[in-house]
């Protein structure tokens, strides 16, 4: 799972569990959808396409853990906190990949 899976995923998850409307977690699902069938994608047209096909199962496996009720609530407040974090480590890596200066 990549990065911006990871955060889609439990931005999802959090947002659904704590019952917010709609508009607030709506563009998350879809982004998160959208990676994953690019990621999906991409192992497929590699060659690799058990690997796409697990990486679908446990995706779909994760959500459905996270969703049913038997992640505590603390765990998805951690998971959603580590969100920033995340965040600024890739823009920084990011930056120093593809800093010409």
């Amino acid at each position: 799972m990549n990065i911006q899976d990871f955060l889609f995923l439990y931005t999802f998850i959090f947002i659904y569990v704590g019952i917010i409307n709609f508009s607030a977690w709506g563009d998350g699902v879809f982004l998160g959808l959208q990676t994953l069938i690019i990621a999906i994608l991409v192992m497929h047209y590699n060659g690799d396409t058990a690997k796409a096909i697990a990486f679908l199962s446990a995706y779909i496996a994760v959500i459905s853990t996270a969703n049913s009720g038997l992640t505590p609530i603390n765990v998805l407040w951690t998971c959603q906190a580590m969100n920033i974090p995340i965040v600024l480590i890739s823009k920084v890596r990011n930056y120093q990949n593809y800093n010409y200066f």
